[in-house]
């Protein structure tokens, strides 16, 4: 708790001497504009200041990454531990390092950095914890500064640091991501860049070693007020260690001409010359360099498996992953085109090395290679009211992965309504043929070894979203048929079916607001067409009530009860030695309503809240709180968490 809190300071302190040093006196009008790059192609996707995490409503959802992401999770109790989320259309693709996969809602993907131009320094700073003590308790902390030397240089950095110990035992752990990136933004010249770290570090305890524990604890002569921490586990001692770094730089070259621009028709003089980009020479490369590893200081009996032909004294399982992507695009841009939209081309190259234990050898690292060169285009429209499209199509041409292809688009439509109310539609399509990581067809550790060569999934899918911002009401249908599902089966196992599986999802939300008094509705509706393939629940709900006023004309606040529910399943087990999710039938997960009840503050610049989660345990609801087999919800715990923005 201690290094923790010097953290904090150094960092909180770092944030205000850089707002100091680049603060200047003169009174400057405050503007910021922000958008997202396509990392292949560098093309820029503006975003609305919206976008920038300044609201008071709902405030409370931001000390877990789980509450903020989805209204279903499958995650370890734990804040920072392994996370599934059991809202299909919410997945991340997976990741060609597996072990990823089960911390994607921690790291920040080279696609999801925010760049920046702003004439002021913009910061932001939260801190949020979970009242338990130097045993039980948790903490976050999470900030970003962003300032621009000049009008086209941006500079930036940002970081996110979660330390929780956890309410069970053996289950601690400790999350780090952090990146810097940088933006040139010159009439003939644009430049990005990214280097960003990250530092994973879980304890594993392979859930409680009895359910009964919490769902019936006098029938095994426990007192039903047992310490949760008191609680026996499957496993200590164990560990998953994930740590990476990720580069990334962009170089583009706009090519085009020189137009008049008369500012004012009665003066000669007011005639400027603007620089209009027709086309644009980009060039990207990435490179990546992950490890993966899992220690034990003894085997253990609880995994049933023979273990004797690794390691004599501990557990050691080390796996190493580096990527190097370059590409080169040509793009015609959208502004200069007669046709109102643009077009790019591209290629790119990509190299994959993994190096791991092979056939039970553990006296050196097997090292593999693979290579793949890909073709590819985009058509897009991204400018425009009522009307915007993409389309990006690849094939791999050359290489290991030859033959695999993807087509992926969508289209919005903006429909003006009356009294400033419009509506939003959107519908996206995507077709793929594509193989999964080499992980998944040849791995070998001290409690799993597996060779099984997996076919190319084809999937193809639609969706449509419908939305009335002004009405807060909001809509989505999905479909989706894969052909040679890739899966994890219920022996933990990488797996394969040649059937065809679809998911439907039908979800809808509602939110409103008056004299004071709000309400916020979502409902998602799943189906699996084999759910011991692809379980998911049938329904997930949320609902939150609340009120909001102010205190003394400058307090605002918002007061109320918020709820998680999901209909029972045979929700994914979580297995400690891969980190990976898979298949179970012998436990339903659900049918248990998680309720918070919350006090959210905003004054100014600074938001802060108070909050009690999942208050309702031991009152009503039952004593089926469980997420994941085996690893019940935290009980009830006391938050706050305090967030301090500076834009000056």
């Amino acid at each position: 708790m201690l290094k923790l809190k010097k953290v904090g300071l150094v960092i909180l302190s770092l944030f205000l001497i850089a707002i100091t040093i680049f603060a200047k006196e003169e009174n400057i009008e405050r503007h910021i504009a922000l958008w997202h790059i396509d990392t292949t192609t560098g093309i820029a996707d503006s975003l609305d200041v919206t976008a920038l995490d300044t609201a008071l409503i709902n405030f409370h959802q931001r000390h877990n990454p789980v509450y903020q992401r989805t209204i279903a999770s499958s995650y370890l109790a734990n804040i920072g531990s392994p996370f599934q989320d059991k809202i299909y259309f919410n997945r991340e693709p997976l990741e060609e390092f597996i072990f990823l996969d089960p911390y994607s809602l921690y790291r920040l993907k080279l696609s999801d950095y925010t760049f920046y131009n702003t004439t002021t320094p913009f910061a932001d700073i939260q801190y949020t914890n979970g009242v338990g003590g130097v045993q039980q308790g948790e903490d976050r902390i999470k900030g970003k500064f962003t300032v621009n030397a000049n009008d086209k240089f941006n500079l930036g950095f940002q970081g996110d640091l979660i330390f929780g110990r956890g309410k069970y035992a053996s289950q601690s752990t400790k999350q780090v991501d952090f990146g810097i990136f940088t933006s040139y933004n010159g009439i003939r010249y644009t430049n990005y860049n990214i280097a960003s770290i990250c530092n994973f570090k879980n304890y594993e305890n392979g859930g409680i070693k009895d359910d009964r524990y919490i769902t019936n604890p006098e029938s095994i002569g426990v007192y039903k007020n047992i310490k949760s921490i008191n609680i026996p586990v499957n496993l200590s001692n164990n560990s998953n260690w994930l740590r990476g770094i990720n580069l990334y730089t962009n170089h583009q070259y706009h090519l085009g001409k020189d137009l008049i621009v008369r500012l004012d028709s009665l003066n000669a003089d007011s005639i400027v010359y603007k620089h209009v980009p027709i086309s644009t020479l980009s060039f990207s490369t990435e490179f990546g360099h992950y490890a993966r590893k899992y220690t034990a200081n003894s085997f253990s009996n609880w995994y049933g498996r023979d273990s004797s032909f690794l390691f004599k004294d501990k557990i050691n399982d080390s796996i190493r992953y580096e990527n190097l992507k370059t590409s080169f695009s040509v793009i015609f841009n959208e502004e200069a085109s007669k046709t109102k939209f643009g077009f790019a081309a591209y290629v790119e190259n990509e190299c994959r090395w993994y190096k791991g234990y092979a056939n039970r050898d553990t006296s050196k690292l097997a090292r593999t290679f693979e290579d793949d060169f890909i073709v590819g285009a985009k058509l897009f429209k991204k400018n425009g009211d009522y009307f915007r499209f993409d389309v990006d199509g690849n094939i791999v041409a050359l290489g290991t992965s030859v033959g695999s292809f993807s087509v992926e688009g969508g289209v919005e439509f903006s429909i003006p309504l009356k009294n400033d109310y419009y509506i939003d539609l959107g519908v996206d399509g995507n077709i793929s043929y594509a193989n999964q990581s080499l992980l998944l067809d040849n791995y070998c550790s001290t409690y799993f070894e597996w060779t099984t060569p997996l076919d190319a999934e084809l999937v193809a899918g639609v969706t449509g979203e419908l939305s009335i911002p002004k009405a807060g009401f909001e809509a989505f249908v999905g479909f989706e048929n894969t052909k040679n599902k890739i899966f994890w089966n219920q022996q933990a196992l990488p797996d394969q079916t040649n059937k065809n599986v679809q998911i439907l999802q039908i979800s809808a939300s509602e939110s409103y607001e008056i004299f004071g008094f709000g309400f916020d509705a979502k409902a998602v509706y799943q189906l699996s067409s084999n759910q011991s393939i692809v379980p998911l629940p049938t329904w997930s709900l949320y609902g939150n009530i609340y009120y909001t006023n102010k205190l003394f004309k400058v307090l605002t606040f918002q007061l109320g009860v918020d709820c998680y529910y999901n209909t029972a399943y045979y929700a994914p087990a979580y297995m400690p030695a891969t980190g990976q999710f898979y298949n179970q039938q012998e436990k339903l997960i659900g049918n248990y309503p998680e309720m918070n009840v919350y006090l959210n503050f905003h004054l100014k610049r600074v938001r802060f809240y108070l909050a009690y989660m999942n208050f309702n345990r031991g009152l009503f609801g039952g004593d089926t709180y469980f997420n994941v087999p085996h690893y019940p919800l935290n009980p009830g715990m006391f938050k706050f968490g305090l967030s301090w923005t500076f834009y000056d």
